[in-house]
């Protein structure tokens, strides 16, 4: 039987002192492995700040700064709240190594939100095109599971009429992305949903004026059409 010691219970299950976070924050805005290696080696709960996580991912470090924190224990699908999520804030800074090895280890792609709009796929589409556009960064995160019709809804904002933002493929036509769309194009999106607008991905790229991506999306619609077999009976 393990042997109960009070201060490696104190340790596991006691918040640090603030002068130990700060210098656990410290050391993971600066990329120093070492250093904060030593830090959550003598206060285990580190691990569940998310102070310490979120800069491990945002500071200078990489994949071996999270590793830490993964090696630990932590949990790799936490909650910033409306701040997102440890892929969310790879993909959104740019640690796109980051955000594959999250994803190698099965992260859920589909969990927590950036704002009220956008989970991990829609801040990919909205603030990372050059992410989703590389087939291997977009091939882990769709074919892991990412839902390509995400809208986000939260229960509190459908209580006083919100029911949520836009899916991906709106973001991509808003924001003029064509090798998203071609790529959005590929998984099953629905090209009938519409945007807190009313618009239709086709609609929306009509109405700002990107014919490349409303003629590829009339364009897929119409051989989608001719390949669908007629209902029986009607």
């Amino acid at each position: 039987m393990k042997e109960f010691s009070t201060i490696n219970y104190f340790t596991e299950y006691h918040t640090p002192p603030q002068p130990i976070v700060e210098a656990a924050v410290d050391a993971a805005r600066g990329g120093r492995v070492e250093d904060l290696a030593s830090l959550v080696k003598d206060y285990p709960n580190l691990k569940y700040s998310i102070f310490v996580n979120r800069v491990a991912i945002s500071g200078k470090g990489g994949i071996s700064t999270y590793q830490v924190l993964v090696d630990s224990g932590c949990n790799i699908n936490i909650s910033y709240g409306y701040g997102g999520s440890p892929l969310i804030n790879a993909i959104y800074h740019k640690k796109f190594p980051l955000a594959r090895h999250l994803l190698s280890l099965r992260v859920n792609p589909n969990i927590n939100n950036l704002g009220i709009y956008l989970a991990p796929l829609g801040v990919a589409v909205s603030f990372r095109p050059e992410f989703v556009v590389d087939l291997l960064d977009a091939g882990l995160l769709l074919d892991r599971g990412a839902d390509v019709n995400e809208v986000t809804k939260y229960p509190f904002y459908a209580m006083v009429g919100f029911y949520g933002g836009s899916p991906p493929m709106y973001w991509a036509v808003q924001g003029g992305h064509m090798e998203v769309v071609t790529l959005l194009l590929q998984y099953l999106v629905c090209l009938d949903m519409v945007d807190e607008n009313g618009l239709t991905p086709a609609e929306r790229a009509n109405k700002r004026g990107f014919e490349a991506a409303k003629d590829a999306l009339r364009r897929h619609e119409s051989i989608k059409h001719a390949v669908t077999p007629p209902k029986s009976g009607k």
